[in-house]
């Protein structure tokens, strides 16, 4: 029954298509942006693969800095809009392909995965392939929610009265899937997995503690970055980014 459910939600992604729904917030870019330069100062990036690439909006920020990008979305209608949006770079190869069955064998030297994961039931089986996908000593760039704040007490509530699991403050995946993510709690995944966490950071502050619709814009506009590099106060931000490497010396750890 399980099974069938989850199913369920993985087939509404194929067939869901919003303009708001596959795109990540502009201030997103800014961090990408410094951990792709902190990766390359000491790493050439050949391959980086965008797992749920959305509209592409990561794609020019990954196309700067690698030889080649895989954009890869479960939603073929959301990389079409991609291709279109993103015509120029020539560096950008379109894969129509489940997150759950990437299979690169070892020949990634990055993964980038933003604003995805909370919309997959199977979690840990997506992390198993990002991490065969990774080269030894590769990096694992995620971001997702973080509801450890007041957005995160209405999620709760939420999703507890009507049983399911598809409120978030963006008011966009009604009647799809969006698990409940804390900062601390997709650390400690990655832990789990192998990874060694590098560098965090945390942004948007006003949506994370006045989750109304019209503070949606004034968070893009204000994500108070500076905050999100403070030890505790990232840990409250209502999105968290994660820069994490797998261990060159745990590296067939799970590739078997």
């Amino acid at each position: 029954m399980q099974k069938k459910k989850n199913f369920g939600k993985k087939n509404f992604y194929i067939n869901f298509f919003s303009e708001w729904a596959h795109i990540s917030p502009p201030f997103q870019q800014l961090v990408l942006h410094d951990w792709f330069k902190y990766i390359s100062l000491h790493n050439k990036i050949h391959t980086t693969l965008d797992v749920g690439t959305g509209l592409g909006l990561n794609l020019k920020t990954l196309s700067k800095y690698s030889q080649r990008v895989l954009a890869s979305d479960i939603s073929r209608k959301a990389l079409n809009k991609a291709k279109k949006n993103n015509s120029k770079l020539k560096n950008i190869n379109y894969l129509c392909i489940d997150a759950e069955e990437l299979r690169f064998a070892r020949s990634i030297d990055v993964v980038v995965c933003t604003e995805t994961l909370e919309h997959i039931s199977n979690v840990n089986k997506v992390l198993n392939q990002v991490y065969k996908s990774l080269k030894p000593g590769g990096f694992f760039i995620l971001s997702s929610p973080n509801y450890l704040n007041l957005s995160g007490v209405i999620k709760c509530a939420h999703d507890y009265i009507t049983k399911r699991q598809d409120w978030e403050p963006w008011g966009v995946h009604r009647n799809g899937y969006e698990r409940f993510t804390t900062s601390l709690g997709t650390e400690f995944l990655l832990k789990q997995w192998g990874f060694k966490v590098i560098k965090t950071s945390g942004a948007n502050y006003l949506l994370a503690w006045l989750p109304l619709h019209k503070t949606i814009n004034l968070g893009n506009k204000f994500p108070f970055l500076f905050l999100g590099r403070l030890p505790v106060i990232k840990h409250f931000a209502m999105h968290y980014y994660i820069l994490a490497q797998k261990r060159a010396m745990n590296a067939s750890m799970h590739d078997s």
